[in-house]
């Protein structure tokens, strides 16, 4: 007959504890490393990025109400404070911080490179806009989309040759998001030619982005916009004003993303303005999402440099940083084209292009 067995034994060894299951001190471990990773992603610039990218319009609001908002006030720091940059949230005068004699070619100066940050295109691309202030005043708008593949070489050349009494206006953008060499070589010039600290390095910004802009007679950004980026910007030769507007000010305006920048459409109530001169030799710090517009004296040729970042946490400054590692740093402006006009839903990026084209013109010029 079969085997007897006895009582107290055990038809089947009992199971040991699975050698992957986590032990509770290791699961608290876990979940504060979590808590930690998941606090570092909740900023300013992360609800302020879902407001305007997310399909959350209530986020940055949300943010202001819980957290606060920003002084609608200007700092003025000495150059050795310059890396109060990285975390301010209120525009900062530098004054004074650019030697005289320093000029275009001595910092960011990458001559046979061409912009980056959009997609090639053949000649320029322009859209147009109208603005209506607060008095029903109206303003016409040209946004270029800085996509032509010249190098920077090629658009001082242009712009020397400018004759701004027989050609009128003119202005011209060179957007480029640095290499891992160009950034060593961007921190060098810029502690070797300016009165900046130490502190202020290129290694700290998460996907810098080096901007020139040409003006003869008005400047590339005379109208109201905002942007997800800080920015400092270098005044190397005229004297610039900047209207700012703090970004709890969103509401006082119809508003939306050209495919460059978040554009203020309407004043449907006067909102609080901020009015700074730059003068030649000083540095200005734009925090992230503040609206601003600049202008030079009429009848003159004017050049200058902003230093672009994203802000420590910022997710979108990450992918950014991805993509640029992978030979692709025209990723976020080819994929956020435009949004729909205020009366539309802000629809998917798929949408974007097509709404685009029904609210303002897009007009590719010949060279």
């Amino acid at each position: 007959g079969p085997p007897r067995l006895d009582p107290g034994t055990s038809r089947t060894a009992p199971r040991k504890a699975s050698s992957t299951s986590m032990k509770p001190s290791q699961l608290v471990l876990a979940t504060v490393c979590a808590a930690i990773a998941c606090a570092r992603l909740v900023t300013f610039e992360n609800a302020a990025d879902l407001t305007f990218f997310g399909g959350m319009p209530r986020s940055l609001d949300l943010w202001h109400a819980v957290r606060g908002a920003p002084s609608p006030s200007l700092l003025k720091l000495p150059c050795d404070q310059m890396d109060r940059a990285f975390d301010a949230d209120r525009p900062i005068l530098f004054e004074g911080c650019i030697p005289d004699g320093v000029g275009l070619t001595d910092v960011g100066y990458f001559p046979e490179e061409a912009q980056n940050l959009f997609a090639p295109c053949n000649g320029k691309i322009q859209r147009h806009f109208e603005f209506v202030g607060a008095d029903n005043k109206s303003k016409q708008i040209i946004e270029q989309v800085p996509c032509s593949p010249s190098t920077l070489r090629e658009k001082i050349a242009s712009f020397d040759g400018h004759d701004i009494d027989r050609d009128g206006n003119y202005f011209e953008v060179h957007t480029r998001m640095a290499t891992a060499s160009e950034r060593k070589r961007l921190d060098e010039t810029l502690h070797a030619t300016m009165a900046v600290p130490e502190a202020l390095s290129v290694d700290r910004m998460t996907a810098p982005v080096v901007t020139h802009f040409f003006h003869a007679g008005r400047t590339a950004v005379y109208y109201l916009h905002a942007h997800m980026d800080r920015f400092l910007s270098f005044c190397l030769q005229e004297e610039k004003r900047w209207t700012l507007v703090a970004p709890q000010f969103f509401g006082h305006f119809e508003h939306r993303w050209s495919g460059n920048a978040e554009m203020m459409l309407r004043e449907k109530s006067a909102a609080p303005r901020l009015e700074v001169t730059q003068r030649r030799g000083d540095v200005l710090f734009v925090p992230p999402w503040w609206i601003h517009e600049t202008r030079v004296a009429p009848g003159t040729k004017n050049f200058g440099m902003n230093l672009h970042w994203m802000s420590r946490g910022q997710v979108l400054g990450y992918l950014a940083s991805l993509h640029s590692v992978l030979g692709n740093p025209a990723w976020f402006f080819s994929e956020h084209e435009a949004q729909s006009p205020p009366s539309h839903p802000r629809g998917a990026a798929a949408g974007l292009a097509a709404a685009l084209a029904a609210s303002s013109r897009i007009t590719p010029l010949k060279r």
